[in-house]
């Protein structure tokens, strides 16, 4: 299933001036560390009164709460990029920085999901 998103989000990002990252750097870290943390730290929120009310007492609250602010964080990057491809904002500088601030948003959430995974299986 990744295997078939990221080919099917290929396509639309090859076509990308990869120069225009380099130019706003700044604006798409700011813009992926908020779109991020303030996911991130709601989804958290969100899973305490879930756990509370739904999820057995066996399963520990970390475990939970990473599973869900992660998943609440994660961009849906083919989608992404679909958009700007159809709004033609592929060359523009706000269209750079949504890319760039998905593909760091991805990469990260990746991580946390892997991270997640580890402490599942751990315990």
């Amino acid at each position: 299933m990744e295997l078939a998103t990221d080919s099917l989000s290929f396509p639309r990002i090859h076509r990308v001036d990869f120069t225009l990252f380099r130019k706003n750097l700044k604006p798409s870290l700011a813009v992926s560390t908020a779109g991020l943390i303030i996911p991130f730290a709601m989804g958290w929120g969100v899973s305490i009164g879930l756990y509370n009310q739904f999820v057995d007492p066996s399963v520990k609250i970390t475990t939970f709460s990473c599973f869900i602010a992660t998943s609440s964080s994660i961009t849906a990057f083919p989608v992404l990029g679909r958009i700007l491809v159809d709004l033609k904002l592929m060359n523009d500088p706000v269209g750079v920085v949504v890319l760039a601030s998905g593909v760091a948003n991805d990469v990260i959430g990746e991580f946390l999901s892997h991270f997640h995974s580890v402490g599942v299986r751990r315990y």
